[in-house]
């Protein structure tokens, strides 16, 4: 996926800082989008009052703050993929996933140890031979640690509940799953 992305830089030396309107990206591949983004650089923070990103019918909205000094971070983002397909540019078709994603997220803390909360769901999921009719997990970012709080797949009568963690440093992982009637 080839994106260009247009946009006019404010730069100052006063003390308020001034917007970086950001505007006018397409990507080739899916089709055209948009990106909007109020912006705001200063020498003590970086802060994205409100991003609006579209590609087809996939979007993404977000906003969040970085403090430079002190490293505290905080954001939230939603999205909405309606046809994860469009997405799959060079993955090739047997194992490129179809279906629909929303999800949010929420990062908090200071950087580089904060942490990020996420919801996500789906429906129609496909991807190498499998089908997901409906699925949603619950997952964090804690410590260098990628926590599944919650993952729980329906497929016609099969259901499938998991939880688990994967250190990161270290490339551990503890797995607990229970299902019935699963077809694979």
């Amino acid at each position: 996926m080839i994106c260009s992305v247009d946009f006019t830089p404010s730069f100052s030396k006063q003390p308020k800082p001034r917007p970086i309107p950001l505007a006018s990206a397409r990507c080739r591949v899916t089709g055209p989008g948009t990106v909007r983004a109020d912006v705001v650089i200063s020498p003590e923070f970086i802060q994205i009052a409100s991003l609006d990103a579209r590609i087809g019918a996939d979007t993404l909205r977000a906003s969040g703050r970085l403090a430079f000094v002190t490293g505290a971070i905080e954001g939230r983002a939603d999205w909405t993929i309606p046809d994860l397909a469009a997405l799959g540019g060079n993955v090739p078709w047997r194992f490129r996933p179809v279906g629909a994603v929303a999800g949010q997220a929420v990062v908090a803390g200071r950087w580089p140890d904060a942490t990020v909360r996420a919801t996500l769901s789906g429906t129609g999921l496909k991807a190498a031979g499998q089908q997901v009719d409906r699925w949603s997990a619950d997952v964090r970012l804690e410590d260098r640690t990628v926590l599944v709080d919650r993952l729980e797949l329906e497929q016609a009568e099969g259901r499938l509940s998991a939880r688990g963690e994967y250190a990161l440093g270290r490339g551990t992982y503890t797995v607990h799953v229970s299902g019935r009637q699963l077809q694979l």
